[in-house]
């Protein structure tokens, strides 16, 4: 976040314009703690000033804010999370991952919930984002093609 903040402030600057305020929402699943995160707000307030910042409660797999109300989402390291296991693990040796000896039904089930959880996600952010929005997506991938690999890249 002050990342972004700190960009937007120094493009202002050499372009002489006045910073804008910033509207700010992070998002957690309603059981994860959001104490530390507010706790670090004052610091945070005290170096960027014109910042207000909302804890929003939900799965970001369902709608999160109103029709055309957000100029940038910026997601990182979160996508990786799927909504749900995948249903046909049970050929999976009770194990809830992929690994070097699951079948090719298990990376299926996978791929298949992945394709509808981000489909989900980007149909959602698409209602959320006003025309003209912009959306940043960091997450981590695979430098090799066999899901099974351990090899993670981001």
């Amino acid at each position: 976040m002050s990342n972004v903040i700190d960009t937007v402030h120094n493009m202002c600057k050499e372009n002489k314009y006045e910073s804008p305020e910033f509207q700010v929402y992070l998002n957690d699943l309603p059981d994860n703690d959001f104490n530390t995160v507010f706790k670090s707000i004052p610091s945070f307030l005290e170096k960027y000033g014109n910042c207000y910042i909302a804890g929003v409660a939900g799965s970001f797999y369902q709608r999160l804010f109103p029709t055309n109300t957000l100029n940038f989402v910026h997601s990182s390291y979160s996508l990786h999370w799927l909504s749900q296991v995948p249903k046909g693990l049970e050929c999976n040796k009770k194990s809830i991952l992929i690994s070097e000896s699951s079948p090719p039904q298990v990376v299926q089930a996978y791929s298949n919930q992945f394709n509808k959880d981000f489909s989900s996600f980007l149909r959602f952010r698409s209602q959320e984002v006003m025309s003209g929005g912009h959306m940043v997506l960091v997450y981590v991938g695979r430098s090799n093609p066999d899901p099974r690999a351990m090899i993670l890249a981001v």
